[in-house]
């Protein structure tokens, strides 16, 4: 009889040590060592929000609307990203902090000269949740900063924009290194607040 509760407090204390029940192991893909998390995030994602220029004597606001696709950095690890904004031909790394969020990554990104002047959005600081709906909330900031005739001045630059996605990225996607294509209006607009 004093066998059998021996080997029984054993049994119990080697249930108890190895973790007890599985209702504490938490949800599905939350953050295992070495599993890959960016599918819950990758995608092409509509966007609408708003663009603040911060320049030394003014700010101002503009409401946009975009695509920003979102892709796994396959040179990387298994919690790199890579975003780009459809308008820019370019856009931030960022890396993975949660099941459905990420941080950004410092990244420079250029873009086209214009005339004898050369320019650069550099992406400082932000994040990214997509939430339980899907729908993605992306907030990004940096600065244009633009050389004349070995003088540079800069202007902040500050995203705020909510989307939901429309197409997921195959697994492995990689966009080519981050440079833009072309400019808008609103960029065109920073670069002469920066020249200011």
């Amino acid at each position: 009889m004093l066998r059998s509760r021996v080997l029984a407090a054993l049994l119990v204390s080697a249930l108890t040590a190895c973790g007890g029940s599985e209702d504490n192991e938490g949800p599905p893909n939350n953050g295992r060592p070495g599993e890959d998390l960016r599918p819950n995030v990758t995608g092409k994602y509509d966007v609408t929000g708003t663009m603040t220029l911060e320049a030394a004597t003014e700010t101002s606001e503009e409401p946009i609307e975009d695509m920003v696709r979102i892709s796994s950095d396959t040179n990387a690890n298994n919690k790199a990203l890579r975003l780009s904004f459809s308008s820019l031909g370019c856009g931030p790394r960022a890396t993975m902090t949660g099941e459905t969020s990420f941080l950004i990554i410092e990244t420079a990104c250029p873009l086209p000269p214009v005339e004898e002047c050369t320019s650069e959005l550099v992406f400082t600081q932000g994040n990214g949740l997509r939430g339980d709906a899907g729908a993605l909330e992306l907030s990004v900031a940096g600065a244009i900063e633009v050389t004349c005739d070995g003088r540079t001045s800069g202007v902040g630059i500050r995203y705020e924009l909510n989307g939901t996605r429309t197409a997921a990225s195959l697994p492995g996607t990689h966009e080519a290194a981050l440079t833009a294509t072309g400019t808008n209006s609103l960029l065109e607009r920073a670069r002469q607040a920066a020249l200011r």
